[in-house]
């Protein structure tokens, strides 16, 4: 019962670490179309 909650765990950490670091991709994209969109506009 022991290694079925271990294996949960390291299931559950693998997967926050994929969702933190496509949150990070994901938010560098969207602050760098945001700017392009600012600077189209004052242009």
């Amino acid at each position: 019962m022991n290694s079925v909650c271990q294996r949960f765990r390291d299931h559950y950490a693998t997967l926050g670490a994929l969702l933190r670091s496509t949150s990070r991709v994901y938010q560098f994209y969207y602050f760098a179309s945001l700017r392009s969109f600012a600077l189209s506009e004052l242009n």
